[in-house]
């Protein structure tokens, strides 16, 4: 009798957990537990789930964080900032002299020749003014030695600032890291744009009327 009576009472037990289970709510998105029902922890910091009922969080990816717990995503890290591993709680700033300009970077992206980045956090590099230079990855520029230019760029081109080259007008050229285009001289032309030496004018020297530079 005594032993019927303990196998009732564990039978009983059972079925009350059973309801218990059965009766509890699901956890809500940003919360889990090992069953996924009541009660339930909110997901730490660097980690979500938007799942009701969970039962693990996921950490988040590179480039996302979560600061707070109880979060159902991760978010984006903002221009500027990044992660580079699983888990975080906070987006590291851009060092100078990088920069990241997209939402959700893994990574920031040494600035460009021309390009500098003074501070941390910076979203976009800024050009270099005129007259100044920089090679790749700065967080200054420099100035131009005197009588000389910090032009990097091919025959027929121009620098035209921030490490950018233009295309030199019709009737002047310009020879390798030049930096500036040059009229042609009188009794000479070109016939198009980015030209890197100025023609001889057709016919003998009689024949031609040019007599200005810059010739087209």
């Amino acid at each position: 009798m005594q032993n019927l009576r303990g196998k009732l009472a564990c039978l009983t037990l059972a079925l009350t957990l059973l309801t218990s289970v059965a009766a509890s709510a699901p956890c809500t998105p940003g919360y889990y537990s090992l069953t996924g029902n009541d009660p339930c922890d909110p997901c730490p910091a660097g980690s979500a789930t938007d799942m009701p009922g969970s039962t693990s969080c996921t950490l988040c990816d590179p480039g996302e964080f979560t600061s707070t717990s109880g979060n159902s995503q991760c978010y984006d890290c903002m221009p500027g900032h990044y992660t580079s591993e699983k888990g975080q709680t906070a987006c590291a700033d851009c060092a100078p002299g990088t920069e990241a300009p997209l939402n959700g970077s893994t990574a920031c992206t040494p600035c460009a020749a021309g390009k500098f980045a003074a501070g941390t956090g910076t979203a976009n590099c800024d050009t270099c003014a005129t007259g100044k230079t920089s090679r790749p990855g700065q967080n200054q520029c420099s100035t131009c030695p005197q009588g000389q230019n910090c032009s990097d760029c091919v025959a027929g081109k121009y620098d035209i600032g921030g490490g950018l080259c233009g295309d030199c007008p019709i009737g002047t050229f310009a020879q390798a890291k030049d930096g500036a285009c040059t009229a042609c001289a009188p009794g000479t032309y070109t016939s198009f744009l980015s030209s890197a030496t100025c023609l001889p004018c057709p016919g003998s020297p009689s024949d031609t009327f040019v007599t200005t530079s810059g010739a087209s």
